[in-house]
């Protein structure tokens, strides 16, 4: 063993040792051990130093002053790495749309419902039937007295059919009932020709045992009552528009004068 090297080695052990708190105790003494060489060997002393060296760099390579410092075990596992999985896919929003349409448009369908319901059980042709009904005898014989119109919630009663006093055509039916049955009133009147009278074609109560009263040859005068009524009304209703209209022209020619 040559004095020089094991003076270098001995000079270098304390300084890697104290470079890397983390060197295991194999690679000092494997440092030690390749700088014992025999003289009789062939290599100079240097090339086996340099030998040494290269090995402890290789198991345990000094950090550099600049280097980033490593992460630990634990963290580095606790990363999630990203993964090849394919993504999920978006459920389609189809149902979603149809839902929302289906639910607009039968909204939409119950209030044109209600609207034009509305607007027919409030209407004249209703009132005057509904009056009829009530003072009439034979009607009072055939389904009992304290004879009505029944209403589902409220004020609410259906009335089936189609009330169009411009174009002369009335053809509606309603619930009717009294005291001992209950039953269906079918109205139906046409007018003949833009100036002509209308003329009553179904006027009966159909009663919910199959049995029909036929209003207009029991009791022909209370169809005609009917008209008579709608007609006064509708014209009253003309009147008093025209009779407005033409107090607010004359007001508006005083004021313009």
């Amino acid at each position: 063993m040559s004095l020089r090297t094991l003076s270098r080695s001995s000079l270098l052990l304390p300084s890697m040792i104290g470079s890397t708190s983390r060197l295991p105790l194999l690679a000092c003494l494997s440092s030690i051990s390749c700088s014992i060489v025999p003289r009789s060997s062939a290599s100079p002393s240097s090339s086996s130093f340099s030998s040494c060296s290269s090995a402890f760099n290789r198991i345990a390579p000094a950090p550099s002053a600049t280097a980033a410092p490593r992460p630990s075990g634990l963290a580095y596992k606790q990363r999630e790495l990203p993964s090849d999985r394919e993504l999920p896919r978006l459920k389609s929003r189809t149902p979603l749309y149809l839902s929302v349409a289906l639910l607009s448009a039968t909204t939409w369908g119950l209030f044109l419902f209600y609207a034009t319901n509305a607007e027919r059980s409030n209407s004249s042709v209703i009132g005057s039937l509904a009056f009829q009904l009530r003072t009439s005898k034979v009607v009072a014989d055939f389904l009992g007295n304290k004879v009505h119109l029944p209403t589902l919630i409220g004020e609410f009663r259906t009335v089936k059919g189609n009330i169009n006093m411009l174009a002369g055509r009335i053809d509606v039916q309603f619930r009717v009932k009294g005291d001992k049955a209950g039953g269906t009133a079918i109205f139906t009147s046409v007018r003949r020709g833009k100036e002509g009278r209308f003329e009553v074609l179904r006027w009966k109560i159909i009663r919910d045992d199959g049995q029909t009263l036929d209003l207009q040859a029991a009791d022909p005068k209370s169809a005609r009552r009917v008209i008579e009524e709608v007609v006064i009304r509708e014209t009253e209703t003309e009147t008093g528009e025209k009779k407005g209209m033409v107090k607010s022209e004359s007001e508006g020619v005083k004021r313009i004068v």
